[in-house]
C-alpha cells in the first residue's frame, strides 16, 4: 500500500511536467524513494552471484548508471547542439542578472525603470532604481501594460512610460523574456530599440564597452 501511494505521487508529478516543467524538483524528490528500493533490490540480486569477477563487475555497471542518472548526464546524450541563437540567449541569461552587469546601471540616478517583467526584481534589488513591475500576479495590470508596450509601437511604450512615470527604459538584448516580443512582435518597440530605432524622446545612456545592457533615459 506504501509504495502504491509512493507510486501514485510520482505518476502524477511526472504527468505535470507535461503542462508545466517546474514540477520537476518535485517529480525528482517523490522519485528517491522508487530509485533507493530499485538499487537496493538490484544490489542485493548482484551479492547472490556466486563469481566474483561477475559481481564486482556488474556492481560496478549499476554504480556508474546510477552516477550518471544522479548526476543529469543521462540526458546529454540525447541533447542537440545548441543552436547560435539559443547560444545568445543562454549568454544573456547568464550575463544580465550579474551583479557586474548591473553595477552601471546602479550608478544612474534613481528613477523608475521600464524594463523587461522577470528583470524587475533583480533591478530592485541591487540597483536604487523601481521597476514598473515584477513577475507577480497580483501586478496583472502592469504586466500587461509592460508586455503590450514591447509588443507595441514607440507611441504605445510612451503611453505606458508617462502612465507610470518611468524615468529610464531598459533592455538586455537576446534576455529569454525578449524572445517573445521578437517572435510576437518584430516591429515593435522592443526591436526597434534592438536595431538602434530609439524614439525622440529617448536620450542614450552611456555604459561601458562589452555592457550586455542598452539603457535610455526618458526625455521630457
Amino acid at each position: 500500500m506504501v509504495w502504491r501511494a509512493l507510486a501514485s505521487l510520482g505518476a502524477l508529478s511526472t504527468a505535470l511536467l507535461f503542462w508545466q516543467t517546474r514540477a520537476g524538483p518535485a517529480a525528482q524528490l517523490l522519485s528517491i524513494a522508487g530509485a533507493t528500493a530499485l538499487l537496493w533490490t538490484a544490489g542485493a540480486w548482484l551479492l547472490g552471484i556466486r563469481d566474483v569477477v561477475v559481481r564486482i563487475a556488474l556492481l560496478l555497471v549499476l554504480l556508474v548508471i546510477v552516477i550518471v542518472i544522479a548526476s543529469g548526464r543521462a540526458t546529454s546524450f540525447l541533447a542537440r547542439p545548441a543552436s547560435p541563437a539559443r547560444q545568445a540567449v543562454s549568454a544573456a541569461n547568464g550575463a544580465c542578472p550579474t551583479l557586474r552587469a548591473l553595477a552601471p546601471i546602479a550608478r544612474q540616478k534613481p528613477g523608475m525603470v521600464l524594463t523587461f517583467v522577470d528583470l524587475g526584481p533583480r533591478l530592485i534589488t541591487v540597483t536604487p532604481h523601481d521597476a514598473v513591475t515584477g513577475p507577480y500576479h497580483r501586478n496583472a495590470r502592469q504586466i500587461i501594460d509592460v508586455m503590450r508596450a514591447w509588443r507595441g509601437s514607440a507611441d504605445n511604450a510612451r503611453t505606458t512610460v508617462e502612465r507610470y512615470r518611468a524615468d529610464y527604459v531598459l533592455i538586455c538584448p537576446n534576455l529569454s523574456e525578449s524572445t517573445i516580443y521578437r517572435s510576437e512582435a518584430p516591429r515593435g518597440f522592443y526591436m526597434q530599440l534592438v536595431r538602434q530605432q530609439a524614439p525622440q524622446w529617448l536620450e542614450p545612456v552611456p555604459l561601458p564597452a562589452g555592457s550586455p545592457y542598452r539603457m535610455w533615459r526618458v526625455i521630457r
